[in-house]
């Protein structure tokens, strides 16, 4: 089922503005930290300071489950690939993983224990892994099903914040406090590649479709674009009027499009060639959290510090 005017890939010319709010998914009493799409690109879950997690059905703009949360200090949450899990963390250490069903109740399926610090990001990498980062200074590999700590990469010297997966090059990367990005071989536990050039934290990080590249974004208020192969910098994206850090990143399939939020609210969509702004997605009150693009690239979602969240296409 596919979102209502958006049946192909977000696709559009240089300087135009296309993308609209088709839907507004209200329900939370909390600001929402974090969501994300499940893999039919209609459903998503979001967790919010309330605590609670809602799953949704963004096509037509309903909440289909309600779980209550252990924590309201809640700081991600995401959805397994075939869509029967979602799972949410926060500063308690614990990932917290559920049953997805239509009336089910907060039953908790599994929990995660094993980090030292709170967690700050998680990602399923098959239906039976998952991949966490932690204010420990380290980024985890989870076997679900026994709830142990596969692998533990360790090589960040503060605070691990943001992880993106190449499930097809068995490959993660990860951003950190220490200002710097690391790609891992998910065998291993050594990272085969550092990257820097930011002077801040960074907050987020996107592979492109391809894995060839990824986009961090930063706490120092620009996105970087990295080339594994070239090991560097291809692309920088900033304004020089924004001094606001990044808080979420993300691509559109074809690898066009950045899509950036930043810490004063609005999301600017990136031309990745010309390094310009095409669009800016103003339409919340207060920051933008996340912002998402669906499995089949055909909507963005959004979430925000005003308790809502906004589906784009």
């Amino acid at each position: 089922m596919e979102l209502p005017s958006c049946g192909k890939e977000l696709n559009y010319s240089r300087s135009k503005v296309v993308l609209g709010v088709r839907r507004k998914l209200d329900g939370h009493f909390g600001k929402i930290y974090a969501f994300a799409w499940g893999p039919d690109s209609t459903s998503l879950v979001s967790a919010s300071h309330d605590q609670s997690m809602f799953v949704w059905n963004a096509y037509y703009g309903l909440k289909t489950q309600g779980i209550a949360l252990r924590s309201s200090w809640v700081m991600t949450c995401a959805y397994s690939p075939v869509g029967d899990l979602v799972c949410t963390a926060g500063l308690d250490n614990i990932v917290w993983i559920y049953k997805v069903a239509e009336g089910a109740t907060e039953d908790i399926f599994i929990e995660l224990t094993g980090h030292e610090g709170y967690i700050s990001s998680t990602a399923f990498y098959t239906k039976d892994q998952m991949i966490t980062t932690s204010g420990d200074c380290s980024a985890g590999l989870w076997d679900i099903e026994k709830a142990t700590l596969v692998t533990e990469y360790t090589e960040h010297t503060l605070d691990v914040n943001c992880p993106s997966i190449c499930e097809e090059k068995n490959i993660f990367v990860t951003g950190s406090c220490d200002q710097t990005s690391k790609v891992w071989d998910i065998r291993t536990a050594q990272a085969v590649k550092t990257f820097t050039g930011h002077e801040a934290d960074v907050n987020a990080v996107t592979f492109f479709p391809n894995g060839n590249a990824f986009v961090s974004g930063s706490e120092d208020s620009t996105c970087k674009l990295f080339d594994l192969r070239a090991y560097g910098v291809l692309n920088s994206y900033s304004e020089n009027d924004n001094y606001y850090g990044v808080t979420s990143t993300a691509i559109s399939h074809s690898g066009k499009y950045i899509f950036a939020s930043y810490d004063t609210g609005p999301v600017l969509v990136w031309d990745t060639v010309h390094s310009e702004v095409v669009q800016t997605m103003h339409k919340h009150e207060n920051r933008v959290s996340r912002v998402r693009v669906n499995a089949d690239g055909s909507a963005v979602g959004t979430a925000s510090w005003d308790n809502t969240l906004l589906i784009w296409a």
